[in-house]
């Protein structure tokens, strides 16, 4: 489930934190929602873009550091997660509850 909304309710008796949330598919391109993004505001859009591609190229790092510490090639690790390694974003805003207990 990508967009925003409030938290998810699952039974009447579920404590749930008071919070506004934005949740999006960043990573492979092709998973994404394009409908979603453009109701960012430009500046965070462009965040988001930068921060993705900082995320992926530390995890295909990782990918590689665990590949030798299992004394296999890289590039049959990278084979496994190709280009689309999966990464999403979850943004959360906590306002004020206009009903405390």
């Amino acid at each position: 489930m990508e967009g925003s909304g409030k938290a998810f309710v699952v039974s009447e008796d579920q404590k749930l934190d008071w919070a506004d949330l934005f949740f999006i598919i960043v990573q492979p391109v092709q998973l994404r929602k394009p409908h979603l993004l453009p109701k960012l505001p430009l500046p965070i859009r462009d965040t988001l873009e930068i921060y993705s591609a900082q995320v992926n190229s530390v995890a295909k790092v990782i990918i590689s550091k665990m590949a030798k510490a299992v004394q296999t090639k890289p590039e049959e690790l990278k084979e496994i997660f190709g280009d689309g390694m999966m990464q999403s974003i979850r943004m959360n805003y906590y306002p004020p509850c206009p009903q405390p207990r």
